[in-house]
């Protein structure tokens, strides 16, 4: 027998807001359940080192020393 992924709550969980984004499509109700708005800023560090802040997130990237980065 192998081993699940996912549990049995998380999968009819998942079904179950599948259900709700069908019936309520694209009306008010579903953006009120299903939007997720982000507030999302990013800012050059310094070359090719960019901050990004997504809500309370941060990251940082930036490429390797031997491609020009920091």
């Amino acid at each position: 027998m192998s081993k699940s992924l996912i549990t049995e709550e998380t999968r009819k969980a998942y079904l179950n807001r599948l259900k709700k984004l069908q019936e309520y499509k694209f009306s008010e109700k579903g953006d009120e359940l299903f939007v997720t708005k982000l507030i999302v800023e990013s800012e050059q560090i310094n070359n090719l080192h960019v901050k990004a802040r997504i809500n309370d997130l941060e990251i940082h990237n930036d490429v390797l020393e031997e491609m020009g980065g920091i």
